[in-house]
């Protein structure tokens, strides 16, 4: 069997997946778990978000009580604040991700043109979640 690579790829970009909320902007679209069903193409991928960015201020999305997200925005200049990688922070002496993701849905008929749900299929909910869900296996 020889393998080709489809030549339209990226089959999926970051302008083809809303953003989850009004608050929040999609940072990538990762490693998604693909399967056949009666003829349409499913795909589980994995979802980066954070909060729209506040001049002058970090945001990012936190757990909060019973698994609803929440915003923590510090200010730049805060002296609590350690920021020296894009991809996480700490302050007061905890760490964040600058992004949290989940797992979304997509689907095609074809295989080529996907149709993005706006809903997770699975959003982190419990403390061991607070830096979100990885990479989809089946």
């Amino acid at each position: 069997m020889r393998v080709h690579r489809f030549p339209e790829n990226p089959l999926l970009t970051l302008s083809d997946i809303p953003p989850s909320r009004e608050d929040a902007e999609v940072l990538g679209v990762f490693n998604p778990a693909a399967w056949t069903e009666n003829g349409t193409t499913v795909l589980i991928m994995r979802v980066a978000e954070r909060p729209v960015q506040v001049d002058g201020y970090l945001s990012t999305f936190t757990l909060g009580e019973h698994g609803h997200l929440e915003i923590l925005r510090v200010a730049i200049d805060s002296p609590h604040l350690v920021y020296d990688d894009p991809r996480f922070f700490r302050y007061k002496g905890q760490l964040y991700l600058t992004s949290i993701s989940h797992l979304r849905k997509a689907v095609s008929a074809q295989g080529r043109c996907f149709t993005t749900g706006l809903n997770p299929v699975l959003w982190p909910q419990f403390p061991e979640e607070s830096f979100g869900i990885e990479d989809p296996r089946l």
